[in-house]
């Protein structure tokens, strides 16, 4: 992935209200596929950031399916 296209959605999901965000996690748990939901795990991960380290990320779900 582009490291301006992750950016951008570093900084999406940074604005977003808290109504918002409560209405994605909903949203995409309707998705959920096994017993995990990725986007949400990848949301979550990205919105504790405090800025974003694609290279971090990476490291943390290193091995992780969703990944490749």
């Amino acid at each position: 992935m582009s490291t301006k296209s992750s950016e951008s959605i570093f900084e999406l999901i940074r604005s977003l209200t808290k109504s918002e965000k409560r209405y994605f996690k909903l949203h995409a748990s309707r998705h959920t596929i096994g017993e995990e939901n990725n986007y949400v795990t990848l949301f979550d991960y990205i919105d504790k950031q405090a800025a974003y380290d694609e290279a971090k990320l990476f490291q943390d779900f290193k091995g992780a399916a969703f990944l490749n």
